[in-house]
């Protein structure tokens, strides 16, 4: 068991020094074992279950078990602690706390946990061990955007730990256990990461400012926007920009091609149809998010090329870990564009286009078409359902059926749109 061993103190005479010594012995385990980076994140004792199922164990053998199944340590004086005596523990998937009340229950033994260390003393010297030790300080503030609107969930953290918290939503954070020679990291989606000194300051209050991120650069997915080279999942994004000088009825069309991975099949010859999009080889149309709202194929068919910032095709599995079973079959993630801080500007397109076919329709006379009709019949064993009477009738009344169903398609589109605002409100 990893366990310190201290000096022995029996023999000195007055127990105002044997406790003198105790503290000074702890104090130095604990800022030795903080200098070598041993503490971890508070959760830790929270987080982690034991489950222990001993009988008559000594109580030092039951330590070394726990340090067995965890990352804790243990800090004591066997002159403190009588690690010898006998204990029998049955516990199954518990948290640390009721593991030690069950382990030192009815004696003069308490305990400390910070983090993955656990001190243990007894109820007279346990007190000082926390005044002399691990009273920190802690830094608060409010967290604010240029425009000083408050800002929610900023991850703040001290560097080189994993000791953080997260800004509450009128933008307020208050982190504990900070030394003076910290540094506090402030990071958000879309806004510059900032790194502060404490120094002597238990307030610190931050104005974030806009990344300086390209948009390019980034890609919009369910849970934020990231740049693209961290991004570890399977992604396939469309540049808008190639999209709005091609005329297309509905934004599916457009899609062939451009994104891998992601089939766009037409299945249909009549003008301005939709069509199917399959990404990965699923059997089912994707999962369509607008501005972060769930929509249908037809609310992405709607909308025109010139309104849309980011398109981005999410087709590994990880996108069901966002939005669940729905998103099995993939997820098209679009983004539309925002107004911009600027006179106003009024933009107008036009676009006309026009369809041929490429292979005639084959040609049948009314005769011919009869004829078929009953060989079918004839093959299912059916009577024939047309006669010599009207095999007459049509005989002189052949007709071509192309020349009444299959039109030259064209297509109109005009788009007029205005972007512009102030820092008080955009439009687009």
């Amino acid at each position: 068991m990893k366990k310190i061993n201290c000096i022995d103190v029996r023999e000195l005479r007055f127990s105002n020094a044997l406790k003198i010594l105790l503290v000074m012995k702890l104090t130095i385990f604990l800022i030795l074992f903080s200098v070598l980076g041993a503490i971890a994140s508070d959760s830790y004792a929270q987080s982690k279950k034991l489950t222990l199922d001993m009988e008559k164990a000594s109580v030092q053998d039951i330590l070394t078990e726990i340090e067995n199944q965890s990352e804790f340590y243990f800090l004591y004086s066997e002159n403190v602690i009588d690690v010898k005596r006998e204990v029998s523990v049955d516990i199954e998937n518990k948290n640390i706390e009721p593991v030690l009340n069950a382990l030192f229950d009815n004696t003069n033994v308490a305990y400390v946990v910070k983090d993955r260390i656990i001190v243990l003393s007894s109820d007279e010297l346990i007190d000082n061990v926390i005044e002399t030790v691990w009273q920190q300080k802690s830094v608060s503030g409010t967290i604010a955007d240029e425009d000083g609107n408050a800002l929610p969930g900023v991850t703040i953290y001290v560097k080189g730990t994993t000791n953080g918290t997260v800004s509450n939503s009128d933008g307020s954070y208050q982190i504990g256990n900070v030394a003076d020679d910290a540094v506090l990291v402030f990071s958000f989606i879309g806004l510059e990461t900032q790194e502060i000194v404490v120094g002597n300051k238990t307030e610190l209050n931050v104005t974030m400012q806009q990344s300086s991120v390209q948009l390019e650069e980034v890609v919009t997915v369910g849970y934020g926007v990231q740049k693209k080279v961290n991004l570890t999942g399977s992604i396939s994004s469309v540049k808008t920009e190639e999209l709005q000088n091609i005329p297309m009825a509905n934004l599916s069309n457009a899609m062939a091609g451009r994104a891998p991975g992601v089939q766009v099949i037409g299945n249909s010859g009549l003008a301005g149809a939709t069509s199917s999009v399959r990404i990965r080889g699923s059997f089912g149309e994707p999962l369509y998010v607008i501005n972060g709202i769930l929509k249908g194929k037809a609310d992405f068919d709607a909308l025109d090329p010139n309104e849309v910032e980011t398109i981005n095709f999410l087709k590994d599995a990880a996108s069901a870990a966002i939005y669940g079973s729905s998103a099995g079959n993939g997820v098209v993630l679009i983004t539309t564009k925002e107004g911009k801080i600027q006179k106003p500007m009024f933009n107008y397109k036009t676009s006309y286009s026009t369809s041929r076919t490429t292979q005639p329709y084959q040609s049948y006379t009314a005769t011919e078409e009869l004829e078929f009709i009953n060989n079918v019949a004839v093959t299912r064993g059916q009577p024939e359902p047309y006669g010599p009477e009207i095999f007459d009738y049509f005989k002189d009344k052949n007709y071509d059926i192309n020349d009444l169903i299959w039109q030259n398609p064209t297509t109109k589109q005009h788009n007029l749109s205005v972007n512009g605002g102030s820092e008080k409100i955009t439009y687009f």
